[in-house]
């Protein structure tokens, strides 16, 4: 691992280029052959060149970091550099002197991003928020991870490569992760070499192959049948065509290229001879820029280039560049609104929520075995109490409503975390625990305060209030349900209002088992399955006249007296009814409300 301090001399000969020995040190202030470090870090990089054993100057140094940044200039043996990736990277410097190369690779690992695929709160991943000022837990876990590099065996171009004039074209596969002195021993240590291309006319093309040391061979010489290479699109103006897959092998099916065009009219993908073999190249330096050229020496014909690849036998290939990080759990610490310390043996934190409403982050930052800090996020959801009001399915907007005495309003508790709630009308009426409720409004007009209270399973508390403002009934939206006539003279007809029996004969003292509901659209007809009547009667101010509370109190109906009094009759003029009914049949209730008007007229009573 790179410490400062210590300085690393990685030293490499090549006794091919002349009897002299040319070095190059590549070197951090380290104690180790790999830079272990973070992110977005500078690293200082100190080259030193020595020609038979002493220190040079006038040295072209070529900095080459493996993120696609590369730089070069004489005697510049020292560079800052930081990645900006979390991988693994080969960072190469090249010096050239008197005609004369070589290099040296280190190997640099930056610091990845913990596992925190189970770092979490103790929230039930079931609700979209928590009560305010609810206590939870944060639950940190950070497991190792690893980066691993692939070998590189081929080059990929962004789109096709266009060959539409006489012109070689060139691309590399630069290695780097061989060892420094590993070179090709045998014309067997390749697999294959391979070219994804399509072209009009293989006779006006030549493919070779370059190694590092510049040796190189030729896989296809100009020459051959003028024929196709794949299905290329003929006079194509920039459009391609259908690519093979070539290859050159030590164990070709075919014979060289040249050769096989005058057996095909479109030469098959395949296995074939290379014109130069394969031994050409022993020696070559595995490490560097092999790369492949293809020249097109007419311009009338072309074709395109998608891809290129050089295949090493199994046998050669170099242990992949893997590395890890490990993370402890004593050295995280959790931050955020409410955290009070952060556990050390096993990363949880104790978070008391805030009272306001809305998403907190909560940020777990521990440090790997590089001394990197890395980190993930995760949030809580702060919601307060929270319930609908709808009537006749549209919901009403604000915290203040208005309705009519007798009107059906549905009330929705929204809360995620609620648990459990409970509903206080304000009109006195016993408390309801049913999460969703329908209630009537069939009170004297007023301003009611309707207030939900929930409950989190960890009892947590919170409320949420609407008004409601009962107005009187408009006289127009009376005439929807059934509407009557009483005559209150004591003449006997028509002397009272009652919802029983579809007349206004007066039923009291009859069983329920003989009567039937008035209305017709009631559910069920039969009075007995009536299990909780209430109703009132009020004018057109919303004022009540008279109001029933039990079957009896409808029973007897209304004679048109102040609250059935039998002695303050009421003035001649429209008066409005609103009853609420339980109806219990087959195990199963429903709940029904009616309105109505009642005209009073008293013949001169």
């Amino acid at each position: 691992m790179k410490i400062f301090g210590l300085t690393l001399f990685i030293t490499i000969f090549f006794s091919s280029f002349s009897n002299a020995q040319f070095i190059v040190n590549l070197t951090v202030n380290s104690s180790s052959d790999t830079v272990k470090t973070c992110i977005n870090q500078n690293i200082t990089f100190v080259a030193s060149a020595t020609y038979n054993g002493s220190v040079i100057t006038g040295v072209n140094y070529l900095w080459d970091f493996d993120d696609t940044e590369k730089i070069s200039d004489i005697d510049l043996v020292t560079v800052q550099h930081s990645f900006n990736r979390r991988k693994g990277f080969r960072v190469r410097v090249i010096a050239e002197y008197n005609g004369e190369s070589t290099y040296d690779i280190l190997p640099v690992e930056i610091g990845l991003i913990a596992d925190f695929s189970e770092t979490k709160t103790d929230i039930s991943d079931t609700l979209t928020g928590i009560c305010p000022g609810e206590e939870f837990t944060l639950m940190a876990s950070a497991k190792k991870s690893s980066w691993e590099g692939s070998f590189l065996n081929n080059f990929v171009e962004l789109f096709p490569y266009e060959l539409e004039n006489p012109y070689t074209y060139s691309s590399p596969i630069d290695h780097k992760e061989f060892q420094f002195t590993d070179v090709l021993n045998s014309a067997t240590d390749i697999e294959s070499i391979g070219l994804k291309i399509e072209h009009e006319n293989l006779s006006n093309l030549q493919i070779k192959l370059v190694c590092p040391n510049q040796s190189e061979i030729i896989l296809k010489d100009f020459g051959g049948e003028a024929k196709y290479m794949g299905e290329p699109v003929l006079d194509d103006n920039g459009i391609e065509g259908t690519p093979y897959w070539y290859y050159w092998t030590n164990t070709p099916e075919f014979s060289t290229m040249n050769n096989e065009s005058a057996n095909y009219e479109t030469l098959p993908t395949g296995n074939y001879l290379s014109e130069n073999d394969f031994s050409n190249l022993v020696g070559c330096p595995l490490n560097g820029e092999w790369t492949i050229e293809v020249t097109d020496n007419v311009a009338t014909d072309n074709g395109f280039i998608w891809e290129w690849s050089l295949d090493f036998v199994e046998s050669i290939l170099p242990e992949n560049f893997t590395y890890q990080n490990n993370y402890l759990i004593s050295s995280g610490t959790w931050s955020g609104f409410g955290v009070n310390g952060t556990n050390s043996s096993d990363g949880t934190a104790k978070v008391e929520s805030p009272m306001i409403p809305g998403v907190y982050p909560y940020t777990y930052l521990i440090n790997d075995n590089f001394g990197c800090f890395t980190s993930t996020n995760i949030s809580a959801n702060v919601e307060r109490a929270n319930f609908s009001v709808k009537k006749d399915g549209t919901a009403f907007t604000g915290i203040e409503m208005t309705s009519e005495i007798g009107d059906k309003l549905s009330f929705e508790d929204s809360t995620s975390w609620a648990a459990e709630t409970m509903w206080d009308f304000g009109d006195d009426s016993e408390y309801q625990t049913t999460k969703n409720i329908e209630a009537y409004y069939y009170f004297d007009k007023g301003y009611y305060r309707t207030l939900m209270k929930a409950t989190s399973a960890k009892g947590c508390v919170d409320y949420d209030t609407a008004y409601i403002v009962i107005a009187a009934i408009d006289s127009v939206t009376m005439f929807t349900d059934k509407n009557f006539i009483i005559t209150p003279n004591g003449d006997g007809t028509n002397d009272f209002f009652t919802v029983f029996d579809g007349d206004s004969e007066y039923p009291g003292g009859k069983s329920l088992d003989s009567l039937t509901f008035t209305h017709k659209n009631s559910i069920d007809k039969d009075a007995a399955n009536i299990s909780e009547i209430k109703g009132r009667i009020f004018n057109r101010y919303g004022n009540t006249v008279c109001e029933w509370n039990t079957i009896e109190d409808a029973l007897y109906g209304w004679d048109g007296t102040l609250n059935n009094n039998n002695s303050r009759y009421v003035a001649d003029g429209l008066y409005f009814y609103v009853v609420v009914i339980r109806i219990k049949k087959d195990e199963k209730e429903r709940v029904e409300s009616y309105k109505g008007a009642i005209y009073v007229l008293k013949n001169n009573r």
